[in-house]
Order: structure tokens, then sequence, then C-alpha cells
């Protein structure tokens, strides 16, 4: 069975006051409108029949970037703090175990499409470990990532949607 993991990097947030967890900017309002468009297109052309699970980090402009995804999908957010962006009091090991936590959790679902939204910092390495690709992401950029029989493949990355 094939499946489908695509990261969601958040749209672009409201910086006036950087040290809050901040919702969307006027900008990431737009991206979120567009992202909306490209994910209803896409899932009705390519997953017509998939059951979407939809994840996102705890932080408030992740939730603003996917929420309005999944009501578009008919699906429901599961906040997961695994998705959360790196801390400076987190060791690189620290890091990685708990992305290596959700991508095992995803292998092994029936869920045959996923959406995870995230951070610039934790998507390039959620990419790495499970691809071995390096990539950078912009704000409201998505990763498309297929698995088939135990393999990851990384298919699609678009900077603007």
């Amino acid at each position: 069975m094939s499946k489908t993991l695509v990261f969601v990097r958040h749209a672009h947030r409201d910086t006036e006051d950087p040290s809050r967890d901040n919702g969307l900017s006027e900008k990431g309002l737009h991206q979120v409108e567009n992202l909306v468009h490209y994910f209803k297109s896409w899932v009705d052309r390519e997953h017509p029949d998939a059951k979407v699970k939809i994840h996102a980090s705890p932080k408030k402009r992740c939730i603003q970037t996917i929420t309005p995804v999944a009501l578009a999908l008919d699906s429901k957010v599961e906040i997961d703090p695994r998705l959360i962006e790196v801390s400076p009091m987190e060791s690189e090991s620290q890091v990685r175990a708990r992305i290596l936590s959700f991508l095992e959790d995803w292998k092994s679902r029936s869920s045959e499409l996923t959406l995870a939204c995230s951070h610039g910092d934790l998507i390039p390495m959620s990419v790495q470990m499970l691809t071995g690709a390096r990539i950078g992401i912009k704000k409201a950029g998505v990763v498309q990532i297929e698995g088939v029989a135990g393999e990851f493949f990384l298919t699609a990355l678009i900077q603007k949607v």
C-alpha cells in the first residue's frame, strides 16, 4: 500500500512581537487561501476517496495555516507537539527522537494521506531523515513524500502554491 505524507510550512506570521506565539499576518492569510485552493483541487484529483489525517504543531501560526485546509477537506486538525519548532533547549538527539517518533507513527498508520503543518527548521530535518534529500522550504511551502513498499521518496517540493 502506498502512503503520502505532505509537510506544509506555516504561512507568514505576524511579526509585530516576535516573542509571542503570534498568528498569521495579512500576507499569511492570503497564503492560506492559496493553500486551501491547492489542496482541495489536489486531493479531489489525486486522492478523491482518501480519508485525510491532518496534524499541526501547537503554535498558533501552524493551527491557523492548516485549519482552513482541514475544513475544506472535511477533516479535523490533531495538534501534535512533536511537530513544534526546534527549541534552543533541545539537543539534536532530542529533536531527532521526536521527529523519528512522528515518522514511525505515520509509517504504521493505515491512512493513505497525511498532512502535517510544521516549521522551517523541523521540516527539512524530517525530509532528510525519511528520504535522504536536503531541502529548504519557504513559508506556506509544500513537501510531498511518497512511501511505497517501505521506501520513501521526495516527489514534490512546491515553494509557492
